[in-house]
């Protein structure tokens, strides 16, 4: 386990290196469905698949481009599900159709990793998702990867989380009846 830099008083860890996992996805699940924008479900079939599409995918799939932040007690308080694969050839993100519009399929070669977060509400504004951030790209400079991204509505208050941490607006692309931006840094 991984201490913080800023002396937080959580640990990160990658979910590969997990031994005990059912109470900690339990808590990143409700991390998962509290800070998603989509609230309700037509069933539990739909339910499954949006939760399997932007996050359990990401956990069984890439265990070891996942991080966990947990507190004290081992608690987990955020997630980072990550990937240094290319959306564009990854089977992970055949369903992320937003990738296929010009603006994107363009940017997405020189930002090829990707990742989706979200952190506990009573945690958010004390560095744990800068730091969960600074992992995966640490993990993604290693790799030798060229940059990372992530997408996200245009305007959405998320935004100013992610200029903080280093990106910036590299494209925007109008899918589906919603505006969204991709941000990216450079490695």
């Amino acid at each position: 386990m991984l201490g913080c830099e800023r002396r937080l008083p959580i640990g990160l860890v990658q979910w590969s290196e997990l031994v005990e996992r059912r109470d900690l996805i339990a808590a990143l699940d409700r991390i998962f469905f509290e800070s998603s924008a989509t609230q309700s479900f037509a069933n539990m079939a739909e339910r499954a698949a949006f939760h399997d599409r932007w996050l359990g995918r990401y956990r069984e799939q890439c265990s070891n481009q996942f991080w966990v932040a947990v507190d004290r007690e081992q608690t987990g308080v955020g997630y980072l599900a990550g990937t240094q694969r290319s959306p564009m050839c990854d089977q992970l993100c055949a369903d992320h159709a937003y990738y296929e519009s010009e603006a994107f399929a363009g940017v997405v070669a020189r930002f090829p990793a990707h990742f989706h977060i979200n952190v506990d509400r009573a945690w958010r504004d004390r560095g744990v998702g800068g730091a969960l951030v600074a992992a995966f790209r640490d993990a993604c400079r290693r790799a030798g990867l060229a940059g990372l991204h992530v997408v996200t509505a245009k305007g959405a208050r998320n935004i100013a989380f992610y200029e903080r941490q280093g990106m910036a607006c590299q494209a925007e692309a109008h899918w589906r009846g919603r505006e969204l931006v991709l941000l990216g840094e450079r490695l």
